[in-house]
């Protein structure tokens, strides 16, 4: 039982920083100026795919990091 929670505690650590860069990098590109079709098309990647980092729900691949850093 102990073991579980353990697991339980470092997947909700790891949400919650999912979540941070979520509304990190959509205050960034608010402040900006871009939509997120916008920064979908410079990252080559769909909207949805941003929509999707923004409300924490997936991360970007590490490859893409230094692009993202650009915008």
């Amino acid at each position: 039982m102990e073991c579980v929670k353990k697991n339980e505690d470092k997947k909700g650590a790891l949400g919650m920083n999912q979540i941070k860069f979520g509304m990190f990098m959509k205050e960034l590109r608010k402040r900006n100026g871009l939509t997120q079709e916008q920064v979908a098309e410079r990252l080559n990647v769909s909207n949805r795919t941003v929509s999707r980092w923004e409300t924490g729900t997936n991360m970007p691949d590490i490859s893409l990091l230094i692009e993202i850093a650009k915008i």
